[in-house]
């Protein structure tokens, strides 16, 4: 693209880019996390990743390592119906030194399974998330690939991607998934 700007990989630091300052920081084993004074809730391990949504009056909150085993998860708070679809790969920036060497910790994305006024729920599936109700198969990005509602687009339900110690810290009534 003529007068595109490209981003440079010189950071103006000794420390190149894509490497992680902070190795190791996301060790699920770890009890306290380094950086955080307080002591960590026990609902969860502190390390855990967790995806929040916002219900009328409490948060709730989905672990990662659930995501990870059900691949999609159908659920509802508070009177809202969501849908949660975790895919493998996405690496951990906090993991290993050098970044691209990172384990994975996937992707995640949460949007409302409601299509023309009509609940769908979801089963993982070879090439995405399929829909009990039509048959159709959906893509990480909600959009629908294959079947009676393909080019449909789920809308995305707004979410967070945190630790469970610094979620918890801030929002103690949080409801945890799966507890």
């Amino acid at each position: 693209v003529p007068g595109g700007l490209i981003l440079s990989t010189y950071t103006g630091h000794k420390r190149k880019y894509g490497v992680n300052p902070y190795e190791n920081y996301d060790d699920i084993g770890t009890l306290k996390p380094r950086l955080f004074d307080e002591e960590p809730d026990q609902r969860l391990p502190a390390m855990e990743r967790v995806v929040h949504i916002f219900g009328e009056h409490t948060p709730k909150i989905y672990p990662l390592s659930l995501m990870r085993e059900e691949q999609v998860i159908n659920d509802s708070h508070e009177g809202l119906d969501v849908v949660i679809f975790f895919k493998d790969g996405a690496v951990s920036i906090l993991d290993n030194i050098q970044i691209s060497d990172s384990n994975s910790i996937g992707a995640v994305t949460v949007y409302s399974p409601i299509v023309d006024k009509q609940k769908l729920i979801f089963n993982p599936v070879k090439d995405g998330y399929q829909d009990k109700q039509t048959g159709s198969v959906w893509s990480l990005t909600g959009q629908c690939v294959k079947g009676q509602l393909s080019g449909e687009q789920l809308k995305p339900f707004v979410y967070g991607n945190h630790f469970a110690f610094a979620w918890l810290y801030f929002y103690p009534e949080t409801v945890i998934y799966g507890q």
